[in-house]
């Protein structure tokens, strides 16, 4: 028991961490793409010449294997596109997981009618995560 819950709890980890990094990348790629609809700002400068090195291969990532239509490249907008995708099915996968955790973590008693709370270690990240404050007002 005390396995699988380690396991479960890396696996969240790493998929919340693969969660906030994507979302990083995704705030970038859009302010790439702001930038870019101003003529009068020279990409080849700092602070720009960082934030274009860390999201061109991000855009330009199967570029060959995408066509082009009436002149316009389209693999920046499907693998922007992309992005959004793996990042709402990881939002969704990391809620999964830690709805999985709180109802592992309480059990249904029938002869008391009530839950009842048998493992704290595995449920306090998640009361960790509560927002008090919405019982106080």
């Amino acid at each position: 028991m005390e396995n699988t819950s380690f396991i479960t709890d890396l696996i969240y980890t790493s998929f919340r961490l693969i969660s906030y990094f994507i979302d990083f990348l995704i705030v970038c790629v859009e302010l790439r793409f702001c930038i870019g609809w101003f003529l009068n700002i020279n990409p080849y400068f700092e602070p720009f010449l960082s934030l274009w090195a860390f999201t061109s291969p991000v855009l330009w990532f199967g570029k060959g294997f995408y066509p082009r239509i009436f002149g316009l490249q389209l693999a920046p907008i499907i693998n922007f596109r992309l992005l959004n995708y793996i990042q709402k099915n990881l939002d969704s996968i990391c809620e999964t997981i830690k709805q999985t955790k709180i109802e592992k973590a309480y059990f249904y008693d029938d002869n008391t009618e009530s839950l009842l709370l048998f493992d704290a270690k595995n449920i306090l990240p998640i009361l960790l995560d509560f927002n008090f404050d919405q019982i106080i007002t």
